[in-house]
């Protein structure tokens, strides 16, 4: 399935839910996608929610390279 169809078709919970099935398996961790697009991690036996914030983490794109401001 391609991504774009996929929103179009079916709203960000299919490629929520796609980008969920690719992260790596860990016992005990359930993962989800919030409304505005943060990565919520929860772990068994514990109440609170590690929240990964979305904004943040596209703010600085992972192909520059910060020593010479070109590509990595």
């Amino acid at each position: 399935m391609v991504l774009v169809d996929a929103w179009q078709e079916q709203g960000f919970a299919a490629v929520a839910k796609d980008y969920l099935a690719r992260l790596p398996l860990e016992q005990g961790v359930r993962r989800d996608i919030d409304d505005n697009g943060d990565l919520l991690v929860r772990r068994a036996g514990k109440v609170e929610v590690e929240r990964r914030k979305l904004l943040p983490a596209l703010a600085v794109p992972t192909w520059l390279d910060p020593k010479t401001g070109g590509p990595r």
